[in-house]
């Protein structure tokens, strides 16, 4: 459905929550685990973040996570979007 809204009206990124870590799913990414979600989701070429940073919750460690630059315990995105590029930075 995502993938749709991205190549038929051009949602550039998705912003979703509620897992307790930060998450970026983009198609370069080198974790294993955000790769997994990448092919699974059908989401093509459209970015999400996944954001669990709010309400004083303490992070939840996966087991299966390979933790780093696109996959981080706990923290914030700091989002900066111009007419023509989109940034996103993992604050941990």
């Amino acid at each position: 459905w995502y993938k749709g809204l991205h190549e038929k009206f051009g949602l550039d990124l998705m912003i979703t929550g509620h897992r307790h870590q930060q998450e970026l799913w983009w198609k370069g990414s080198t974790s294993r685990y955000i790769q997994k979600f990448v092919h699974t989701s059908d989401m093509g070429d459209l970015p999400c973040f996944v954001s669990g940073g709010g309400g004083g919750i303490s992070s939840e460690w996966m087991g299966d996570a390979d933790y780093g630059r696109d996959l981080q315990l706990y923290g914030f995105f700091d989002l900066t979007v111009s007419k023509d590029w989109m940034n996103i930075d993992l604050i941990a």
